[in-house]
This record gives C-alpha cells, structure tokens and sequence, in this order.
C-alpha cells in the first residue's frame, strides 16, 4: 500500500501487506464507516485494515477464520490459487454498528457472511430464509440496506409479501427495458 501526496506529487510511504495474489474479487476495497477509512486488499486477503491517516499506517482490526475453508494465505506458493475451489475468499466488506457483512466465495459459488460484533458470532448462508438471494449493497447504515438491482433480478431478491399494495402495483408495472431499481432494505432482528 502506497501513501501518496498530492501537495507534494510523491510517495510518502510505502506499507507492504504482504504477498499479493494475481486475482481478486474485491472491487471495492476502500469504504468508510464512523469517519474511519477501511481497506481490505483487491487480491485475495482475509484481513481488513484501518487506515491511520496521520500516522500514514494500517493495523488489522478484523480476521474471519473460516475454519478449515480457510485459504492459507501465508503460504508462499499461490500457484494452485485455481485449483482452490474447496476455500473461502471474502471479498467486499462492509459494516455498521452492529454487524460486519462479507461477500464471500466458496466452491464457486457467492455467500454472505455476517459477523455479530455483539455476539461475536459468524453465519455464513447462501440466501435469506425466505430463499431470496443477498443482494450486491451499494450503501450501508445502522438501519437501511442500499442496493441496485435489474429489473430481470428483482423476483430474486424481493420478497413482494413484504411491500406494501402501492409497491407491489409498481414492481407488477415494471418492463424488462426499465432502469435498474434502488431498493432501500430496512433492517429487523427476531429470535
């Protein structure tokens, strides 16, 4: 990781992060959450940093051990990284004040990870119970979910008993033509 000025057009620092694998699922890997700026790398890595602006440094604040799905990231050889379906490779990252949400990989297929920060618990699903994929979030507060989804998507991640009569008339409207759909997604916890 370089530290870049642009009042002085240089490098300040350089923060190595170890070995870097030629493939990556993470085309977000900056977000900000409390006004503290997170990073996980573009290749594969199974820690997320925060950045210290002043000091011009990151320091690990989350692991997720996926047991024994766990890609052994130390090891020096990536050669077979292809071969590695069986292992799970988090992805994009994001968090609220509750939870930590990770999109991760595994037998090619796309999971989702929440880690509880309360309980210090960790699930990891395909779906939602209702059987509705996890949709790709664009924005996340300690309330609302932001997502995009297509029109020819939208059966698979709404579940249309939870909108309202208006809503439901809306979405039966909607042409295959139409413009992607922001969906605002509010969240509730039962037991």
């Amino acid at each position: 990781m370089y530290f870049y000025s642009l009042k002085n057009n240089s490098i300040i620092k350089n923060q190595p992060l170890g070995p870097r694998i030629p493939i990556t699922f993470n085309s977000m890997p900056f977000y900000l959450f409390q006004d503290n700026c997170y990073f996980s790398s573009a290749s594969l890595s199974d820690i997320e940093y925060q950045i210290d602006p002043e000091n011009f440094t990151l320091f690990p604040v989350m692991r997720i051990d996926y047991g024994n799905k766990t890609f052994p990231f130390k090891a020096k050889d990536y050669q077979d990284y292809d071969k590695s379906s069986s292992y799970a490779f988090p992805s994009e990252r994001f968090q609220n004040n509750k939870f930590y949400f990770i999109y991760t990989t595994c037998h090619f297929q796309l999971y989702f990870t929440i880690y509880d920060k309360q309980t210090k618990t960790v699930r990891t699903c395909r779906n939602f119970s209702n059987k509705k994929a996890f949709p790709q979030i664009k924005y996340l507060t300690n309330d609302v979910m932001y997502f995009i989804s297509n029109v020819e998507n939208i059966q698979y991640t709404i579940d249309e008993r939870l909108l309202s009569e208006d809503d439901q008339d809306r979405l039966s409207k909607l042409k295959e033509d139409d413009n992607p759909i922001i969906v605002k997604a509010y969240f509730w916890v039962y037991s």
